[in-house]
């Protein structure tokens, strides 16, 4: 397992230079952006999508089908993947949300309860993103899942966005945020259980 990680970190570090340094300076923007939610929502966005690219670079240099021949299961190759996206994607989430917080504190400006309503946007953009695409490209591979990747992405940043509309004048109540990553857990593993199954009756050539 370890290695299928130290495999994946190493393609981010040779093919998605670039990307990473978009994110970079997306995420050094927010303690300046005025409290602009697309500067919180595109870091996260952007790495929540690594994994599902990683398994792009997979497909096109055959990865699977050498992968096959090596003593890991199939479940296991899923998994890391699964493990992956919450090594990028719960970290940035929490200095997205600690940068803003830094923002609030020494501009003055905004109110405290809006990190809550951040907390949630990231959290349901980040899981919906990963846990409804993921399953089917593990079923369909990258190029036949590609339009539907995309119309997951497009959910999901518009389901963060209005999640966001829909509290920016409300108090959360407290129970609000323990019930959305419940969910968001819950829907993440039910994802994992469905790629691990889709995976598995995948044909590998």
């Amino acid at each position: 397992m370890k290695a299928l990680i130290l495999k994946d970190l190493y393609q981010l570090k040779a093919y998605c230079k670039s990307l990473l340094l978009i994110v970079g300076v997306f995420t050094l923007v927010i303690p300046f952006s005025d409290g602009n939610l697309f500067f919180c929502i595109y870091p996260v966005m952007m790495i929540s999508m690594l994994p599902m690219t990683l398994l792009s670079y997979d497909e096109r240099t055959k990865w699977n089908s050498y992968c096959a021949a090596l003593p890991f299961r199939r479940s296991q190759i899923v998994t890391a993947k699964y493990l992956l996206c919450l090594l990028l994607t719960l970290p940035m989430a929490l200095l997205v949300l600690g940068l803003s917080a830094i923002r609030i504190s020494v501009s003055g400006s905004g109110q405290w309860s809006a990190l809550a309503v951040l907390a949630v946007s990231l959290l349901v953009m980040s899981t919906l993103s990963s846990s409804l695409s993921m399953p089917f490209l593990f079923r369909f591979g990258v190029e036949k899942g590609r339009l539907l990747y995309i119309i997951i992405v497009c959910i999901a940043c518009g389901s963060s966005f209005a999640v966001q509309d829909l509290t920016a004048s409300v108090v959360l109540p407290v129970p609000v945020l323990p019930v959305m990553v419940l969910l968001c857990a819950g829907l993440f593993v039910l994802s994992w259980r469905l790629s691990i199954g889709m995976y598995e009756k995948m044909e590998i050539r």
